[in-house]
């Protein structure tokens, strides 16, 4: 009798998919994309036995609506254990935990035992095989064992080498997951939704290889920087880029660019990822930030350079789902851009991501189906991190064994690019060779480094000791200026900053707000009115959080930094005198403000912290006798930072030892990790803000309108919804909630902040959403 995998519309089944028709081509599908490291055969069995439960008579009554919903992972899960003994295997059997969670995603192995205990006990071993005998035939042949790179044969003879192979098992398992859950997603696709699946194909059709999009890029430079003047500055990048264009012809591996701030690492660092993954045959480039407002910053300059079909964003912070076609729930036809773009980023495919570090990192670790169906795609790549050194300290560990293990078994380079030297190359918790690109980093940090001259006279040896100013103090220095930025580390002194300075020179148009509290649409706008009143001399006082610090290309003649660490500290001074055309040194003012000290929230000790780590460099420089931003004092700074952090896991709750400690006996046993506590440990943000919308500005209400109507939304529309909205404390959403400032719309996935009369009475034009705490919600409340 014929079996189903899937079910159809037709009542003769013409249009149902077999279950051979799909165990084979999920099996091949799988086996190709495990391939780059070199565990295609596992990957191929897992594919085979992934819906052996379907072959099941229950399964096919379900298909026919006979039957309730049941379990069918685990039956293959079981049968991986039958047909690959662990005798046979020599080691712990990792098909077991992919199998088993190829719907639920990867468990604890209690999880998986338990489900395989409960399916043993309706279904006997002989059954087991019996149902599934007409299949077996597909299954890779018992010697795929014999694959070094997937399981080591032999007990590593040093502990490091031991917790290396106990991690790339780890590292490997996700990897044959991820390709198995595309495979399924992809080929359930192509015969249930066919449409789909073509335009996948298309879009994949018409996208460079690495070698067409270098050719771009290297045209794309010379022709937007031919008429640049030979300036210092100008040939000290040009040197660096050529530095960086020569040893991109390197092995695969881990590499440092150490470029100043300002000189052109973006290009440059991507260029360097390009050559490298020509060299060495790889097929893509990540390029991974840790801020959310520069990844479209950088996509564009990428899509300008390489083509928008050959550059894919994933930052979103929202799961907005579709089933047809272009088409959405309401069935009306979407842009065909937008739609290749939706469906490409659900497993990566394409030859350049832009992406965050939360993406990147989270779902190398995660355990759900939906993150894992892209890390496959990681392999045989170039990694790029931008601004490494905002790598969470207590996720560093971890992170980082990650990087060396996607080195050593999946043909992966990676590439850290900073400004502040962290000393990451001192972390590696598995030695890695870390390599140099840029050989005369001293001398170009001279060159970028004297545009700017630094005044500490304002921090204290102390916590607001003598030296620290208060509030008016620190305005009347801004006012004083005709152009200044200053950068301050919370929201709420930025909004205090920006409030007395408004009150100093009256409403006027050259004090200007940026913050995470502004809708990115409402930041773009801000920003643009920046640069122009920059470009044309006009008065421009910023205030701002640190999230101008990475990447925003503006450039003052005056910046002031409140206190922090020293690598935001430089981040800051490098949006002073960027170009070095002021004809003398920008000044950089480091200052505490005594008033700041009331608006520290417990939640904020990582501010704390490294304010205090900035502190003591200062100190420890000064009677050193070093500079105290150069790069003894940084070298100090990161030292000691990675010395009194804790490297791995928040709260006494490890990753890189739930993934190690004591697990090469424990693999031997049954080639399980604890995926499910590793997945929840491993988290950027502890406390998941909430995303709402916010319908500012004349664009901000269109999209209103399109919410509240019948009218299709379309793929273009998300993206925008993403420019409009924010992403809000649990426990500011809740004083919102109760004051009756959100509200929620019958299918849109997130909460929408009220208007009144056609205004945001918590949503300012200047500052944002305004701090719950400091405004009287109570008055709102209708």
């Amino acid at each position: 009798m014929t079996k189903y995998a899937h079910s159809g519309l037709l009542p003769d089944k013409s249009d149902w998919q077999t279950l051979e028709d799909h165990l084979h081509e999920v099996s091949r599908m799988a086996g190709e994309f495990a391939e780059p490291f070199d565990a295609g055969p596992w990957a191929e069995a897992a594919g085979a036995l992934h819906d052996a439960g379907k072959a099941y008579p229950e399964f096919q009554l379900r298909l026919e609506g006979k039957y309730p919903a049941f379990d069918h992972s685990s039956a293959g899960a079981r049968l991986a254990r039958l047909v690959y003994p662990k005798n046979q295997i020599n080691e712990g059997n990792p098909l077991v935990p992919i199998v088993s969670g190829h719907h639920t995603g990867l468990q604890n192995n209690s999880e998986v035992e338990g489900r395989i205990r409960l399916d043993s006990e309706t279904h006997p071993d002989d059954d087991l095989r019996d149902e599934f005998a007409a299949y077996e035939t597909m299954l890779p042949p018992e010697d795929i064992s014999t694959r070094r790179a997937l399981l080591p044969l032999r007990r590593p003879v040093d502990c490091r080498r031991e917790e290396l192979a106990t991690f790339n098992m780890f590292t490997m398992e996700r990897l044959i997951f991820s390709s198995l859950v595309d495979a399924d997603w992809l080929d359930t696709e192509r015969v249930r939704s066919p449409e789909n699946y073509e335009v996948r194909l298309a879009a994949r059709e018409v996208q460079c290889t690495v070698e067409q999009l270098l050719e771009r890029l290297v045209t794309y430079r010379s022709e937007r920087f031919s008429g640049a003047p030979n300036t210092p500055v100008n040939s000290a990048r040009a040197e660096m880029l050529e530095r960086a264009c020569q040893l991109a012809d390197s092995p695969t591996g881990i590499f440092l660019l150490d470029m100043p701030t300002g000189s052109g690492k973006t290009l440059t660092s991507l260029e360097f990822a390009l050559r490298h993954a020509k060299k060495n045959h790889q097929t893509r480039v990540v390029y991974a930030i840790p801020f959310m407002s520069i990844v479209e910053q950088n996509a564009r300059v990428f899509k300008e350079a390489l083509g928008r079909g050959n550059v894919l964003e994933h930052f979103s912070s929202y799961d907005f789902g579709f089933s047809e076609v272009g088409k959405d729930s309401a069935g009306a036809q979407q842009d065909d851009v937008g739609l290749k773009e939706r469906m490409l980023v659900q497993n990566w495919s394409a030859p350049v991501i832009v992406t965050t570090n939360v993406q990147l990192f989270e779902s190398l670790f995660s355990n759900r189906t939906t993150r894992s169906r892209k890390v496959h795609n990681i392999a045989n790549s170039v990694i790029v991190l931008d601004e490494a050194q905002n790598l969470p300290d207590e996720l560093l560990k971890s992170t980082l064994a990650m990087l060396e293990s996607l080195v050593c078994i999946a043909n992966v380079s990676v590439v850290i690019c900073t400004a502040t030297q962290p000393g990451l190359e001192e972390c590696m918790p598995f030695r890695s060779q870390v390599k140099s690109i840029i050989d005369e980093r001293t001398r170009h940090a001279e060159l970028f480094g004297g545009r700017v001259e630094f005044d500490i006279s304002h921090v204290s040896e102390e916590s607001g000791g003598e030296g620290a100013i208060d509030i008016d103090c620190l305005a009347d220095e801004i006012a004083s200026a005709n152009q200044a930025l200053c950068v301050v580390s919370s929201r709420r002194a930025a909004a205090q900053v920006f409030d007395a300075l408004r009150e100093r020179l009256g409403c006027a148009d050259s004090v200007l707000h940026l913050s995470a509290l502004m809708v990115p649409e409402h930041r773009t706008q801000v920003l643009e009115e920046v640069r122009h009143r920059l470009r044309v001399g006009e008065p421009c006082r910023l205030v701002s959080t640190q999230l101008i610090e990475a990447g925003v290309d503006v450039d003052f003649p005056l910046v002031l930094r409140e206190l922090t660490g020293i690598d935001s500290i430089l981040q800051a001074a490098g949006r002073c005198n960027r170009e070095g055309a002021l004809g003398r040194r920008g000044r950089v003012v480091v200052f505490e403000c005594k008033d700041f000290a009331s608006m520290q929230r417990p939640s904020r000790s990582w501010l704390a912290k490294v304010k205090a780590l900035g502190r003591e460099t200062l100190k420890v420089a000064a009677l050193e006798g070093w500079e105290p931003f150069g790069a003894q004092s940084v070298a100090y700074y990161f030292k000691r930072r990675h010395q009194v952090g804790n490297l791995d896991g928040a709260d006494g709750k490890p990753i890189y030892g739930c993934i190690v400690d004591d697990h090469w006996q424990k693999y031997l046993s049954d080639g399980s990790y604890p995926f499910e506590t590793i997945s929840e440990r491993y988290r950027f943000i502890d406390n998941e803000e909430i995303g709402v919308f916010v319908p500012w500005g004349e664009g901000g209400e269109r999209l209103l309108g399109r919410i509240e109507s019948d009218e299709a939304w379309g793929y273009d529309f998300f993206p925008q919804i993403q420019r409009h909205s924010i992403n809000v404390a649990p426990w500011s959403y809740k004083k919102l909630q109760e004051a009756g400032q959100i509200r929620r719309i019958d299918g849109f996935p997130i909460s929408v902040l009220e208007m009144r009369d056609g205004s945001h009475p918590v949503y300012d034009e200047e500052r944002g959403l305004l701090d719950p705490e400091t405004v009287d919600l109570s008055a709102l409340i209708v």
